[in-house]
C-alpha cells in the first residue's frame, strides 16, 4: 500500500477469483464488465468514519446510474439494484492506526455490457439489459471516478453534520447499538449526499 497514492485507481478487464461480502462470489465476463478499486489513504477520516466512505461510494453510483437514466437504490449495505435485481456489488476494506484510518480499499464490480449471467445467480442484471446500450468501459470509468471525486470532498465538507449522524447511529444512550439503527443512520447520510431520499431495497428481501 505505501507504493500507491491517494485515488489510486486499480482496473482489471479479467476477473478469475471475484468476491463480495462473506462467501460471495462476483462473477465477470472479461472485458463486459468494470471491476476496479479505489485506494484512499492520508484523508485523516477517525475510525469510526467507515460508514461514510460507503454511504459516499453508494450515492456515486446511484448518482452515475441516474446520469445514464437508469433509476437505481440500493440495499444495506454495499448492494446497488435496479428494481428487484442487483447491478453492482461493493467490498470495502480499511486498515487504521489508532483513531484515524490509514488506507481505505473499495472494491466495485459494475455489471455495463453483460447479457448473460450463470443461471445459479438469483439476480444478476447490467446496464446493457436495462437500456440495450453497450458502453466503452474506460469511457464508464471516468466518468464514475469524475462523481465518486466529488461525493468523497462533499462528504469532507460535511463532516461534521454527517459524523453527528454516524455516531448515534453506531451507539445508543445506554451504549447499545442495533443494525435497524445502523441502517436508519446509513439512509440518513445516503439521502443528505445524494440530495434527495435514495430508493431502498429491504436487506430482508
Amino acid at each position: 500500500m505505501e507504493e500507491l497514492a491517494d485515488m489510486t485507481v486499480l482496473s482489471a478487464l479479467r476477473q478469475s477469483a471475484g468476491r463480495g461480502q462473506g462467501d460471495h462470489k462476483w462473477h465477470s465476463v472479461e472485458g463486459e464488465n468494470l471491476t476496479f478499486s479505489i485506494v484512499l489513504k492520508d484523508r485523516d477520516f477517525p475510525t469510526d468514519m467507515q460508514m461514510l466512505l460507503s454511504a459516499s461510494t453508494v450515492v456515486s453510483l446511484i448518482k452515475y446510474l441516474n446520469i445514464n437514466n437508469i433509476d437505481a437504490g440500493f440495499k444495506w449495505k454495499n448492494d446497488i439494484y435496479v428494481a428487484d435485481k442487483k447491478i453492482c456489488g461493493i467490498l470495502i476494506e480499511h486498515a487504521a492506526r489508532g483513531e484515524k484510518l490509514t488506507w481505505t480499499i473499495i472494491g466495485i464490480g459494475l455489471n455495463v455490457n453483460q447479457a448473460e449471467f450463470p443461471p445459479e445467480l438469483p439476480n444478476p442484471y447490467s446496464m446493457y439489459l436495462y437500456d440495450g446500450k453497450k458502453r466503452d468501459i474506460k469511457i464508464v470509468l471516468e466518468e464514475f471516478c469524475e462523481i465518486f471525486t466529488q461525493t468523497i470532498e462533499d462528504c469532507e465538507k460535511l463532516l461534521p453534520q454527517l459524523r453527528d449522524i454516524v455516531l448515534r447511529a453506531l451507539v445508543f444512550e445506554d451504549g447499545s447499538s442495533s443494525d435497524e439503527n445502523l441502517r436508519a443512520g446509513f439512509r440518513q447520510c445516503v439521502d443528505i449526499l445524494l440530495g434527495h431520499p435514495a430508493i431502498y431495497f429491504d436487506p430482508k428481501i
